[in-house]
């Protein structure tokens, strides 16, 4: 009979602790080995979740299977097929279909009989049932100790404050007590947030580094745990495990200020006229907006700082090995030198009709990427815990930041959506021909809505820049 073995591993920590693909391969070439089974091909799928059969090997054993190339796949484990009993029962329709014969080494379980049939169906229901069940009553856990007034996340520590395992409290760090309290104290006196990260970077350094950027702040700002609070599924409970360092009066005081500021500044455009539009030519991601700090001396010593202001690939400013398979090459281009670009070439336009633009990936479409990323990363966290390879506790922390990342992107597509709603407006050819004749003198705002209505694309390559009009 020919063989074939099929391996794979989905995260390094499973390969560390023995369930590599190596140890996996082994044990079935040994088996075939004694049963006497010529084996045909090993197929690996090395760092792919078993969420769906969208794997390169898997895909690749389907096709051997259909062309009838192999009469018995030999796997370590059931689940190394994959998580679904959906996807497993497909299979094992499939490989009888072609009279392939299925065999799992560690189930012991040989599916050319009814029984092994039926067990691999209450084996791979269990399993499933098992992870199900899991992340359930870890939601629910975390649901009654957040009514219960226990704060969580431990782990992740908000400025001020350090966590007595003893105790099981969030207790005031010495140290940092006093920069929350001068936080507050600047923020409620009128100064803006920009205005305090400069002071408390002038005066205080945190574990975090410097206050230099002033989303720290922000951070101190927006959180009611520093007024002995926490927020769980977007409720405030009071908690009975942090200590307060302001009185919950001040902290309401202050994120009233807050939120009526940030209000205030989405009613002011982002300098930025061309958001959205631009796209790498090299690797066809979204080019997004880029604030650097950049510090010169001037003749006196002193050191003077400027923002520089850039439009850069996504898969380079942004570059993250979890979303990214390399990291982009292509250029850096400065905001005004790609905006005046743009806008020279706009004005040179006289239009006689506008066409529908064409499809595109839009900014929503990225983040909604980084939330399914964000959902894989909870699967591979769940396998481990299910393989003892982390505690409970470590499983709930991670989980628990990957969830809060998830929560925060998906008010991100709110408010994209609702800017796409706002720049949803038609005109007529006259208006937009009289727009483009006194694009000077436009608004910020007008002139961004014209762009995004005459414009379906702006691709950068290392070379050129090509503008895709719709008209």
């Amino acid at each position: 009979m020919k063989a074939a073995i099929y391996c794979r591993v989905s995260t390094l920590e499973q390969a560390e602790q023995g369930y590599s693909l190596t140890a996996q391969q082994e044990k079935l070439e040994a088996y075939a080995n004694g049963m006497g089974y010529s084996i045909f091909n090993v197929y690996v799928d090395d760092g792919f979740s078993g969420k769906n059969l969208q794997r390169p090997a898997m895909l690749k054993l389907i096709e051997d299977v259909k062309l009838k190339k192999v009469d018995i796949v030999l796997i370590y484990k059931l689940d190394r097929l994959s998580r679904k009993v959906k996807d497993v029962l497909e299979l094992v329709d499939l490989f009888e279909q072609y009279n392939v014969t299925l065999f799992s080494l560690n189930e012991n379980l040989d599916l050319s009989s009814p029984f092994g049939r039926a067990a691999l169906k209450m084996s791979a229901t269990f399993s499933e049932l098992e992870r199900e069940t899991i992340v359930e009553r870890m939601r629910m856990g975390k649901a009654q100790r957040a009514k219960q007034g226990s704060a969580m996340n431990h782990h992740m520590l908000p400025i001020g404050y350090d966590y007595d395992e003893k105790n099981k409290k969030f207790v005031p760090n010495p140290v940092e007590k006093e920069q929350v309290i001068k936080i507050y104290e600047l923020y409620l006196q009128g100064l803006s947030m920009a205005q305090v990260s400069k002071y408390m970077h002038e005066h205080y350094v945190n574990r975090y580094g410097s206050y230099a950027d002033r989303t720290s702040v922000a951070k101190v700002l927006s959180n009611p745990f520093c007024a002995g609070y926490f927020t769980y599924a977007g409720e405030i409970y009071r908690a009975n495990n942090i200590e307060p360092i302001i009185d919950y009066e001040t902290w309401i005081k202050a994120e009233t200020k807050r939120l009526k500021n940030k209000k205030a500044l989405r009613r002011v455009s982002s300098p930025y006229l061309l958001t959205g539009l631009v796209r790498c030519g090299v690797c066809g991601r979204p080019y997004c907006a880029k604030k650097y700090n950049n510090e010169y001396t001037v003749k006196n010593g002193e050191k003077k700082q400027y923002l520089h202001f850039t439009y850069g690939c996504s898969a380079r400013v942004k570059f993250d090995k979890k979303y990214y398979d390399k990291k982009c090459d292509n250029v850096l281009i400065e905001m005004n030198e790609l905006n005046n670009y743009v806008t020279n070439a706009v004005k040179k336009l006289k239009f006689k009709q506008i066409k529908t633009a064409t499809k595109r990936n839009s900014p929503i479409a990225e983040v909604e990427k980084d939330i399914e990323n964000l959902n894989k990363e909870n699967e591979k966290i769940i396998n481990l815990y299910l393989k003892n390879l982390i505690n409970q506790d470590k499983l709930e922390s991670l989980i628990s930041k990957n969830n809060t990342e998830i929560e925060n992107l998906t008010k991100s597509i709110e408010r994209l959506k609702e800017d796409a709603r706002k720049e949803d407006v038609e005109l007529d050819v006259k208006e937009i021909n009289d727009m483009i004749k006194n694009f000077d003198n436009l608004t910020h705002e007008e002139k961004r809505l014209l762009l995004r209505i005459l414009i379906d694309s702006i691709v950068v390559y290392p070379d050129e820049i090509k503008i895709n009009f719709k008209a």
